[in-house]
């Protein structure tokens, strides 16, 4: 929790020292993390008194009924009772809004919000079922009088976001189906480093709808991978970090670094990093999101410098998930101007 913190404050800086007033604190949709400590380090440094916590992503399974959070594809176990966490992670002044309290309507929620607060302390958590629920409570949010800090997931970044362009008369993205690429079609190169299954159904699927699709192994030699992307086939890779080797990431990036190659996708999060850090990436330069919860970008810096990339938590799509994204990614533009 401690260096959890100083990261965290150090962040928070570099954004105010930027200018950046208005702070949305990402979290992991299973609670993955040191949640109270990050949320207690951004209050501290920019100035909030208040913490709405939700972690609902009900796109992607994700929900929260009676304080629970309930991930679809995990056993009843691994359900998390949001309250208790956060005691446990030391937030011991938490208030909870249940489902009924907020389908209310918003004003109605405000009103229960502003005594609560006056009640309770710093943080404020939330019950949601629905894409709905998240909309009004980051509405009743914005209609308080003492501006809280957001915590969530992509679900409910999406209508803080959504709340943000309307303040700012800002026109909403277009819609990524309108915006699908019409470039010249390649290979692309999927490195899955997330066991869980419902990473593992839609590579089933993947390799079912895309004959050309191959997995690497041991007795691949490096040049007959390369022989594969030039003759425009999709490359598989169980990425494994614990056995991950420097030769095995030398090897990684000189196939990310080839010119036939038209984008690359990577599932888990460890395993995005590593793969970054060994092709030398400094950034992605965001576009949007392929499906919800699946955003692609450009690498910036690097041997792969300009690359398409997509990255998908393990947990997050549904069966023709990796499909999709390998069809956009197939005729992305490699190095727009």
């Amino acid at each position: 929790p401690i260096c959890a913190r100083s990261k965290v404050k150090t962040a928070c800086r570099g954004l105010l020292n930027g200018s950046r007033h208005v702070v949305f604190k990402k979290v992991d949709s299973t609670l993955k993390g040191n949640i109270a400590a990050e949320v207690q380090a951004i209050m501290v440094t920019c100035g909030y008194r208040l913490a709405f916590l939700n972690p609902a992503f009900p796109a992607m399974g994700r929900t929260v009924v009676d304080g629970w959070l309930f991930i679809a594809e995990a056993t009843p176990r691994k359900h998390v009772h949001i309250p208790t966490l956060l005691r446990e992670q030391g937030a011991r002044n938490a208030v909870h809004i249940d489902l009924p309290s907020l389908r209310k309507g918003i004003w109605d929620l405000s009103g229960h919000l502003e005594a609560s607060i006056l009640a309770s302390g710093a943080f404020v958590t939330f019950d949601a079922e629905t894409d709905d629920d998240l909309a009004v409570m980051a509405k009743a949010a914005a209609a308080l009088r003492q501006r809280p800090l957001m915590v969530g997931s992509a679900g409910l970044a999406k209508h803080v976001a959504k709340l943000l362009a309307e303040k700012y008369e800002k026109k909403p993205m277009p819609r990524v189906s309108s915006l699908t690429p019409n470039g010249p079609r390649g290979p692309v190169v999927l490195i899955i480093g997330s066991k869980n299954p419902v990473t593992l159904r839609q590579i089933d699927y993947l390799r079912a709808a895309k004959s050309s699709t191959i997995f690497l192994s041991e007795e691949l030699s490096l040049l007959h991978i390369l022989q594969a992307l030039e003759g425009n086939r999709n490359l598989i890779y169980a990425f494994d970090i614990a056995r991950a080797t420097k030769d095995s990431l030398t090897g990684m990036t000189a196939i990310l670094g080839n010119r036939a190659l038209r984008g690359v996708i990577l599932s888990g999060g460890d395993t995005a990093l590593n793969i970054c850090r060994a092709l030398g990436v400094t950034g992605i330069g965001l576009e949007r999101e392929i499906l919800p919860g699946i955003p692609w970008g450009r690498l910036i810096g690097g041997r792969a410098d300009g690359l398409p990339v997509a990255t998908k938590a393990g947990g997050f799509g549904d069966e023709e998930a990796l499909a999709v994204a390998v069809d956009f990614l197939a005729s992305c533009e490699r190095d727009p101007k």
